[in-house]
């Protein structure tokens, strides 16, 4: 995994291989990131919320906050 500065991880939080979480993301406690493909990692974008226990199976946008399982936009 790759953290850029001022991201939030909660605790609980199962972030597997290949994954990018820009800077000022949230990843809510006991949520779960599924992991990308070598060369083309899952990302997280800049200032982006990641709802508590969720289950993240695609690219979160920039400063889109997702929820839910599977996760998905909410605001």
């Amino acid at each position: 995994c790759n953290i850029e500065e001022f991201v939030t991880i909660s605790p609980s939080v199962t972030c597997c291989g290949h994954v990018t979480i820009k800077e000022g993301a949230f990843i809510g406690a006991g949520a779960t990131i599924r992991q990308g493909v070598a060369g083309n990692p899952r990302l997280i974008g800049i200032c982006s919320k990641l709802g508590i226990g969720s289950n993240l199976l695609t690219d979160l946008p920039d400063f889109k906050t997702y929820a839910g399982n599977p996760a998905v936009s909410i605001k």
